[in-house]
């Protein structure tokens, strides 16, 4: 029997930073970070706010994705020399948080 595809609507809050102050070119991590990683997701942007449509099978699997995801973005920040913060939170009423 084959798993059923499901969905889920997740905003994510993310903030770059240099990790330190004559790093420049925070902007352009932001814009690494959305163009490679964040667009799998149908994202649609509010400022630094992101809604993602992230596609899963089990729980399981939906928090490696979550995860990887994140880790992805902290690598790509990191080869610039930046470091980010993320909040993200399901907005399926369930109160999870990643």
């Amino acid at each position: 029997m084959a798993k059923s595809q499901k969905t889920l609507q997740v905003e994510l809050r993310l903030t770059v930073q240099g990790n330190n102050k004559f790093i420049r070119g925070v902007n352009k991590v932001r814009e690494e970070i959305e163009r490679d990683i964040l667009s799998q997701y149908q994202m649609e942007k509010d400022g630094h706010d992101y809604i993602l449509t992230i596609p899963y099978e089990t729980d399981e699997d939906l928090e490696k994705t979550i995860y990887d995801m994140l880790r992805e973005a902290a690598w790509a920040a990191d080869l610039k020399y930046c470091i980010i913060e993320t909040d993200v939170r399901a907005l399926d009423g369930s109160d999870r948080y990643w």
